[in-house]
């Protein structure tokens, strides 16, 4: 029995009081092993511990305060187990509010979690409050800086906030602590993306799709980093095979969708972004890639229902309001299209074609100096976006620029040459300059693009009619209205053609269509006008006059074509206050009409003031593109051109400028009384056969004054 009783003391477990006095022995091996034993008695060890940790004896003490702090951290751990299981499950369910709670409850029990504390981060990030969750990440990393998904946790809440260098360091770090963390790589590659490189964000998306080969998401982020980097082949490779992983990802058919888009396939790109919708309503990029495909599509009330959804969604999406302000400048709201680009700048400053956009919509209010300055800035940030210089080009000839205008539109067409636009705009220049001939060009390469441009078949009868070929401009504004029956002023183009071939009947029947398909428009009116005076119908001619100046009270030609037909009636009085009131509407007219009051005073026996006055308008007048000839014809007014210079200098091949050179000699020659001489010039005039402009009509009607002997 004793026996028995010695061989169960033996095998009896020491106590916590024990194993405490046996930290104090001197053998390193049963030091060791009482500290092992005391962590596995946990709390039962505790009360021993305590008692220890203020003994003398120092190393003993300092042993126990470590001890103590080690056990009671496992059994707050222990304690907060089940409340962090719960959080996980909860913010499995993305139910943050309740997971917030029981990792709150978990901290409460073990202060010094991590796993609490991430567990809160992430279920914060759920809910887009980022600045507690980046106050318990950074906790986390004081209290262990050698966990790699704490600084992975903290990457992606300063990629939320947009702060893409403080994402690129805190998953750096984290791919120092684990090298094989694909999501670090993710992260890491979406920070690049935001800071602009690329290159680094697809290189960094590749090494995570190495590590998980067939994960659609990463497949969607390096798509839209291809797509970026012009790289559209790529992008709907990627795309094609994240959807045929999962076919409910919407981010990658947004992707696809945008893809489609550049790919110039919008209506592929809408379903696709469609699809999105379908599958992820709140997906705002979705809404944006949409919107702006149908954008291309001309559908600009569909499309800012769209982005209106898109920035509800993401009120800071500058590409949304970007887009959007495209949508609002082509439906005619320029102050909204102008706070779209405004906001979206101030988001992202270096979006060349939001700068490009708003300086659009700037020109087209009429801000044409500050809309070239936000072109030029688009052009800075991307020379290769061939719109900005299009588009300062356009401003440049409303500002008179014409030689300005065409090298930006030269430029715009080096970098795309199926810019329709741009051939316009230039043809439009070089008009402006009295280059018919490259004008016409430039139309006919234009609508070689898009045969269905009734504007650009307008402009080209145009050209054709100043260049004295009126059967063809017929023909042009004959296809233009085919295309638009409704576009009145093809209808006063083809009057004009019209009579220019003798065809009277006609001409005054276009004329009428004009007037009564679009009774708005002044020129239908004026054109009418000048048909009937030519018919004899004088009051009529006053009538319809007066009709075009109350349908556009400010439109200068409508004053200019009235004073025209009173000049030719002698009414020299009321010429002249329409000549001034149309130069008051339009300065642009100026030459035009101090020619004709030039020679109007000169009919008033007021020569020498007419020449006075000439000369005073010559020294204030503003230098301007493409006037050279009208210089010319200025100063033969004032004698320093002689008559028969200005009739040298008109080229043969320009009708029109012959027609104006032996009128204003024949009108000179009128005016310091030979009569013969004036008669006989004022007759080649006639000859030329520019019935569409204003000197032959007067050449006519001088010519039968003279012949009547007045």
């Amino acid at each position: 029995m004793l026996l028995l009783l010695a061989l169960m003391l033996l095998v009896q477990e020491p106590t916590p009081e024990q194993l405490v006095e046996q930290l104090r022995s001197g053998d390193v091996d049963a030091r060791a092993k009482a500290r092992v034993a005391l962590k596995n008695l946990g709390k039962a060890a505790v009360p021993a511990l305590e008692k220890a940790a203020s003994d003398s004896d120092l190393d003993l003490s300092g042993s126990s305060k470590l001890l103590l702090a080690e056990i009671k951290e496992s059994l707050a751990a222990e304690a907060s187990r089940e409340l962090l299981q719960s959080g996980r499950e909860r913010l499995g369910r993305k139910e943050y509010g309740a997971a917030i709670d029981d990792f709150t409850k978990a901290l409460a029990v073990h202060p010094r979690s991590v796993d609490a504390l991430l567990g809160r981060a992430t279920a914060l990030q759920g809910k887009g409050e980022m600045a507690p969750a980046l106050e318990n990440l950074t906790r986390a990393i004081e209290l262990n800086p050698k966990r790699a998904d704490s600084f992975l946790l903290r990457g992606d809440s300063y990629l939320q906030l947009r702060n893409a260098q403080s994402a690129l360091a805190d998953f750096a770090q984290a791919l120092e602590l684990d090298p094989k963390l694909a999501d670090a790589y993710r992260g890491r590659g979406l920070a690049k993306q935001m800071g602009g490189d690329l290159n680094g964000a697809i290189d960094d998306t590749s090494k995570a799709l190495e590590l998980r080969p067939d994960d659609p998401e990463l497949l969607a982020n390096r798509a839209l980093m291809k797509h970026d980097r012009n790289d559209f082949e790529g992008a709907l490779a990627d795309c094609g095979l994240a959807v045929r992983i999962d076919p409910k990802l919407a981010r990658a058919w947004s992707t696809l969708g945008c893809t489609k888009l550049d790919r110039q396939d919008p209506e592929a790109a809408i379903a696709a972004c469609t699809r999105a919708i379908e599958l992820d309503p709140k997906l705002a990029l979705a809404y944006v890639n949409r919107g702006t495909a149908r954008n291309w599509r001309r559908q600009f009330a569909e499309a800012i229902r769209d982005l209106d959804q898109a920035l509800k969604l993401d009120p800071n999406n500058a590409k949304g309001l970007g887009s959007r302000g495209w949508a609002k400048v082509s439906s005619g709201d320029f102050d909204g299209a102008i706070a779209d680009c405004t906001r979206s700048i101030e988001l992202a400053p270096n979006q060349g074609w939001v700068w490009n956009m708003r300086g659009w919509a700037k020109g087209m209010k009429g801000d044409l100096e500050s809309g070239i300055a936000d072109s030029t800035r688009a052009m800075e940030l991307d020379p290769r976006h061939a719109p900005a210089p299009n588009n300062r080009g356009w401003a440049k000839i409303r500002l008179y620029d014409f030689k300005g205008a065409l090298e930006d539109l030269t430029k715009a067409l080096d970098i795309d040459p199926k810019m329709i636009d741009a051939w316009n705009n230039r043809a439009e220049a070089k008009a402006y300059l009295h280059d018919y001939q490259g004008s016409l060009d430039d139309m006919d390469q234009s609508l070689r693009l898009n045969p269905a441009q009734p504007g650009a078949l307008y402009q080209k009868g145009w050209l054709r009619v100043r260049m004295g070929d009126y059967k063809a401009a017929k023909t042009d504004y004959a296809k233009a209205i085919e295309l638009e029956p409704r576009f009145g002023q093809a209808y006063c183009g083809r009057s004009t053609a019209a009579f220019c071939l003798g065809e009277m009947a006609e001409a005054l029947a276009d004329a009428d269509k004009a007037v009564t398909i679009q009774p708005g428009m002044a020129q239908g009116y004026t054109v009418r006008a000048r048909l009937r005076k030519a018919s004899g119908n004088l009051k009529g001619a006053l009538d319809d006059c007066d009709k075009a100046i109350e349908a556009e009270p400010d439109d200068a030609w409508s004053y200019f074509t009235r004073a025209s037909i009173q000049e030719e009636s002698r009414d020299w009085k009321e010429a002249l206050e329409d000549y001034q009131a149309s130069m008051k509407k339009d300065a642009s007219i100026s030459d035009n009409a101090q020619m004709r009051l030039f020679l109007v005073r000169g009919r008033q026996g007021k020569g020498e003031a007419a020449k006075a006055s000439l000369s005073e308008y010559l020294k204030t007048r503003p230098p301007r593109q493409g006037t050279e000839w009208e210089l010319k014809i200025l100063a033969c007014l004032t004698g320093d051109l002689k008559p028969s210079e200005l009739v040298g200098l008109a080229p043969e091949a320009s009708v029109g400028r012959r027609c104006e050179a032996y009128y204003y000699a024949g009108m000179l020659q009128i005016l310091r009384g030979d009569k013969s001489e004036g008669a006989d010039l004022l007759k080649k005039c006639v000859e030329v056969g520019q019935k569409s402009f204003y000197e032959h009509w007067h050449a006519v009607a001088e010519l039968e004054t003279l012949k009547a002997g007045k």
